[in-house]
Formats: structure tokens, sequence, C-alpha cells
């Protein structure tokens, strides 16, 4: 009996110390131009919220659900699924921003984790005292049902605070949009658009196992700030409006099938239709047609780096190497820091040097290292930018900083298998005082 006792308190406390849920693996969108609409909405409420805008970055998830998170209090995650719902409502998306700015200015994420050891320690105490009284009672049963028991507490815990964060995040959001004299209208509309997702399932939902609260109590809260509402709300500035609808305009026509966005985009001079066609021809593909639309839109915004990166991409994912360069160049002249430029400007450089194109030019190689660099500066999980690095390595024939680069992209896909090999063949290829040694030496390390 006493190692059944032992086997079901060693299995409770493991599955407790996993109360957290993993993060699974999402699947992220890098585009400068969908960020940049989204960093112009965020920048004002940011600044209110008394945060550096720069130190916020805004991402992309490709994921159909309507979510949102906040990750690391630096950055802020929204699904596509959740933008294309309000994909023509930019007031809508500003009010799910400032929920989330409302967690940062909170400390919601460092306060979870203490909130997570406390109700750790309290349902481990619980799970003592309730297995000692069954333990005394000879009774392993009773013990299953303490570790059943105390399990739930300690879950229904931390829904309970959640659902407090989410009150509290609802709470500054409508005094975050109050400073920069925004109606929050459009948190009123994301809510209701959940509502109506609840509204089928209202019966069997217990709001006891919520980590939000249901939302027609979260509209009661907004729709009663709105009654009292002692200022003259604003517009969103016309300028970060057509920002917002360009961007979402692209990011439907990349996500959607391009027969859908052909046949619901009409035939009109609008720059924001055209580049949706431009995009759905692209996908087909249609290269010729597609270019030429990209010309009308280059034509009419020559400085646009956005238009001038997208020409690129058709060229370079047509075989069109050279001429991608050039378009891909202009666009980094225009915005030397935009990662996505960068990071594409960077893959067109070393397929120059591509065998197939008879072009060994050793200073696109060193120019790309240098971009890549710097993406993976900003962005070190990157896993093009990486495998990038990696590919520009191998044709400069550094074959042990390559494998020492391909090790890092396998641990960071959880293979360590796969990193353990490309570790070992990095340290028997690099002298042992090599800048790359480190991270072989940790990387082997960390897989022991």
């Amino acid at each position: 009996m006493l190692k059944k006792l032992c086997y079901i308190i060693f299995v409770y406390i493991f599955l407790l110390l996993c109360l957290v849920q993993k993060a699974s693996a999402i699947a992220l969108i890098t585009d400068d131009e969908i960020e940049s609409s989204l960093k112009k909405l965020a920048t004002p409420l940011l600044l209110a919220a008394n945060i550096n805008p720069n130190n916020i970055s805004i991402r992309l998830v490709q994921d159909k659900s309507a979510n949102a998170f906040v990750a690391d209090n630096k950055n802020i995650f929204l699904n596509t699924g959740l933008l294309l719902a309000f994909s023509d409502t930019p007031e809508a998306i500003l009010g799910i921003l400032a929920h989330e700015i409302g967690h940062i200015k909170a400390g919601h994420l460092l306060r979870n984790q203490e909130k997570l050891s406390q109700v750790r320690k309290a349902t481990i105490t619980s799970l003592i005292l309730a297995t000692a009284a069954a333990v005394a009672g000879g009774n392993p049963d009773g013990v299953a049902a303490a570790v059943i028991g105390s399990s739930h507490i300690g879950e229904r815990e931390m829904l309970r605070h959640s659902r407090e964060n989410e009150e509290t995040a609802d709470q500054i959001a409508v005094t975050l949009l109050k400073k920069i004299n925004i109606s929050p209208q459009g948190l009123v509309k994301v809510l209701e658009y959940f509502k109506q997702r609840e509204l089928a399932s209202y019966d069997s939902i217990n709001p006891y196992t919520l980590t939000h609260p249901i939302s027609r109590e979260r509209l009661t809260f907004i729709r009663n700030y709105l009654h009292n509402l002692n200022y003259s709300p604003v517009s969103i500035s016309p300028a970060i409006k057509e920002s917002f609808m360009r961007s979402m305009k692209k990011l439907k026509a990349f996500l959607e099938p391009s027969d859908i966005t052909l046949n619901s985009t009409p035939s009109n001079d609008s720059i924001n239709d055209i580049y949706a066609r431009a995009i759905a021809l692209f996908k087909l593909p249609d290269l010729k047609k597609a270019i030429n639309l990209m010309k009308i839109l280059t034509t009419r915004e020559p400085n646009n780096p956005y238009f001038l990166e997208f020409t690129g991409q058709i060229l370079f994912e047509n075989g069109h190497i050279q001429d991608s360069i050039k378009y891909y160049e202009n666009a980094h002249k225009l915005l030397p820091k935009a990662l996505g430029i960068k990071l594409g400007l960077s893959i067109a450089l070393i397929a120059s040097t591509d065998n197939n194109h008879h072009i060994h030019n050793s200073a696109n190689l060193n120019q790309a290292i240098s971009y890549l660099k710097q993406v993976l500066e900003q962005e070190d999980d990157n896993l093009l930018a990486l495998r990038s690095l990696a590919i520009a390595y191998g044709r400069q024939g550094q074959i042990g900083i390559a494998n020492a680069i391909l090790a890092n992209i396998a641990l960071l896909n959880g293979n360590a298998q796969e990193a353990i090999k490309f570790a070992k063949l990095a340290s028997n290829q690099l002298p042992k005082n090599h800048p790359y040694m480190f991270k072989v030496k940790d990387i082997l390390n960390s897989v022991k």
C-alpha cells in the first residue's frame, strides 16, 4: 500500500510542477509593413502608459483563432484570425492593443509567476495534509481523492487570478484610451464579437473555469464607462487608419485563396485594391500581370519601401535574382532598420553567389552575413535568418561556423540528437578560441 501511496503522490507532484500549460510552437509571420501599421496604432497608447515604444514589438501569429497575448513584457502577439475578424475596424484593434498594454503596465507576467509559486506551495500543503489523513486511515483511495481535490483547488485559484488580471487590463485599457482621447467603443465591438460566440454554448459555461470574465460581464463594465464618459473622443488619424487598412488588405490577400481575392477585389485604380490583386496574381503565379500591377504602384508611390520590397520578392521567387537585389536595396535605403527587408535582401545576395548563376561574389556574401547578424541581434531565434547565415558561411568555406549555426537551429527546434551531431562536427572544425566555440560548448553541455 505504501508503494501505491508514494506513486500517487509522485505522479501528482510531477503534474503540479507542470501547472502552467506548455507553450506550443507558434508560426510567426514577419512583415515589416503590417507590423509597422500596428505599431503606429499602439504607439500613442504605449506613450500614455509611460512605456518606451522602442522596447515593444508587435508580432503576427499565423493562427485562425481570435486571440492576442503578451510575452516577456516586450512582445505583443496578435493572431491573424483576430486581425482578419476586425480588418476594417482599426478602433477594435486599438482596443485590443490597449488591453494587452494593460497587462504589461500592470506587470501581470511577473505577478502570474509569483502567483503560480504561491498556488504550488498552497496546493502541495493541501495535498500533504489530506494525504496524511488518508495514510493514517490506511486508505489509498483517499489519497487519490486528495490528489484530485487539491488539483482542482490549485487550478481554480490560478483561473481566478487570471480572471482578475483580465478585469484589471480592461480597466487600464479604458484609462489609456481616455488619455489619447479615443472612445473605448472599439473594445465594445470586440467583446460583442466574443459574446456572440459564447451565446451558443452559454448554458455549458462555468464562469469559475474561465481564464477570462465572460464577455457580457466585461461588456457591462465598458458600457457603464461609456455611459459616464467625461471627454470628447476623437477619431484615429487618417494616415494611421489608411496604413492599417492597407496592411490588412495585404494580409488578407496573402492568406486567402487567390481566386477569392481576385473575385472580391474590384479592378479599379485604388492603390489598396491594386496591391491585393498583385499579391493574388503573384501567388497563382502570374509573374507578368503581378509585375505590371506593381509597376503602377511604384510609379504612383516611388518612395514606398514596401512596394519595392514586394516587387523584389516577386522577381526573386521567379528566378530573377539580380533584378530583385536592386529593388531590395532601394527598399533598404528607404527603411534601413526594417528586419524583413534586410532578411529578403540577404537571401537574394546569397542566392546571387550560387553556382547556377556563375557569380561568385564574396562581397555579396560578406554583405549578407552583416545584414543577417543585424537581424539576429534583434531576433536571435529567427530560424530563416539562422539558416541563411549557415548557407552564407558554408559558401565562404567556413564549414565549422556553418555547423555551429546548424547545431543551434536543431536545438531551437528541439532536436537534441541533431544538435549534438552538428555541434561535434563544429568542435572538430573550429579553433579552440573561436567565438562560435563558446556556443558549441554551451549546446553540448545543454543536451547532456
